[in-house]
């Protein structure tokens, strides 16, 4: 009896001491990790904004061979985006995009299991010059009987945010991007035909993909050939954090021959170009990596004296649904100049 009186005053010893414990540590707990990604904004906030994209450096899908993820693939990179993973050792839960601050800011909340949601945002400082610095933050509140795990949670939060944030780091670096010599070129007088049209940054493919084929169509339908590859031009892109993500753009091609006003539809526009002097330079790699070259352009401007006169082109050289490697992508960049 002596020895049962002695381990049921342990135990409630022991249990006394874990409840008044919780009295002595923080409800609240806030964790947070930065790196600098030496890439350009745009391609590491659409790592983190995309839930297609968070295989690419998500820490606990490396750590745990179980986890199986599923997405709304209609809602995976907007506000009230939905990522849910089950697991036999992590858990089950779902992450949600509560906000979406364009190459600024993302909130999300998580909830695990059946326990209390807390909170994840990313913070995005740019640089188009020098990169990006990127800062992951945990923060929420803990229950009472959680808080003497305080510590050791927040030590594994964050060595999860470091080993995310170079994960991301290592992919967003290891993208291809390459800018050829920059070339003094005659940018002679062409025949146009394209479309201007805007979009969020998200439906920005597809958007483009619908108006290149609009334009083919016309195209086959008068018996004219193209004379160029398909381009874009941006009349407005958003490039400060916080902004309203839609780009305003004309996607077209050069042809051979007019087209006449009365077969041009879907608000496409014919138009004949002036000759101008032009610096060129192709652009080898990842689409998304393309401002590289575009900041060597301006850069070279800048130290030649040169006015840049129009939007600039970009040329796609190649189709990427027939090269599948990235790294052999080419895009021709030109700047009309005086």
């Amino acid at each position: 009896m002596k020895i049962l009186k002695f381990i049921l005053f342990a135990l409630i010893g022991i249990m006394f001491t874990f409840l008044v414990s919780n009295f002595f540590f923080d409800k609240a707990f806030n964790v947070q990790s930065s790196v600098k990604i030496k890439t350009s904004p745009y391609v590491v906030f659409d790592q983190v904004e995309n839930f297609e994209n968070w295989p690419n450096w998500d820490p606990w899908m490396a750590a745990d061979s179980t986890v199986v993820i599923s997405l709304d693939n209609n809602n995976v990179n907007k506000e009230g985006a939905v990522r849910k993973w089950n697991s036999d050792h992590s858990g089950d839960g779902y992450l949600t995009q509560l906000s979406n601050e364009y190459i600024k800011q993302l909130d999300y909340d998580i909830h695990i299991d059946n326990s209390p949601p807390f909170y994840t945002t990313f913070y995005f400082e740019s640089d188009t010059t020098t990169g990006v610095v990127v800062s992951w933050r945990h923060h929420g509140e803990l229950p009472f009987l959680s808080r003497v795990f305080g510590p050791f949670m927040k030590k594994m939060i964050k060595n999860d945010q470091i080993n995310g944030l170079k994960n991301l780091k290592i992919y967003c670096e290891s993208l291809p991007s390459k800018t050829s010599e920059i070339s003094l070129k005659t940018f002679y007088k062409k025949k146009e035909l394209s479309i201007e049209d805007s979009c969020s940054v998200t439906d920005f493919e597809q958007t483009l993909s619908e108006n290149y084929r609009s334009i083919f169509v016309m195209l086959a339908e008068n018996g004219i050939m193209p004379t160029s590859s398909p381009f874009v031009q941006y009349i407005r892109f958003p490039d400060q954090p916080g902004e309203d993500a839609i780009v305003v753009y004309k996607a077209g091609v050069f042809i051979e021959t007019p087209i006449e006003a009365n077969t041009i539809t879907n608000n496409a526009k014919y138009y004949e170009t002036s000759e101008t002097t032009s610096l060129q330079a192709i652009h080898h790699g990842d689409h998304r990596t393309i401002n590289d070259t575009h900041q060597k352009i301006k850069e070279y401007c800048l130290r030649n004296n040169f006015k840049i006169l129009n939007l600039p082109y970009e040329v796609y050289l190649s189709d990427p649904n027939l090269t599948p490697n990235a790294s052999d992508w080419k895009t021709r960049v030109i700047y009309q100049i005086e």
